[in-house]
């Protein structure tokens, strides 16, 4: 599993780098970023997402 942002969807809110108990998330130029080093792809970034902009997606 890998953590995919849909830039188009996506408003830098923040929500999903409060949720992160990882601090696997930070927002450039608006948007969130994953630091896939540190993602253990547990899912907290998706469901706080109201915008639905992160998903979980295969491979």
């Amino acid at each position: 599993m890998k953590v995919k942002i849909d830039l188009k969807k996506c408003t830098g809110c923040s929500k999903c780098l409060e949720s992160c108990p990882f601090e696997a998330i930070k927002i450039v130029s608006e948007k969130a970023v994953i630091d896939f080093d540190k993602c253990q792809v547990c899912g907290a970034c998706e469901s706080s997402c109201g915008r639905g902009a992160i998903t979980l997606v295969d491979g």
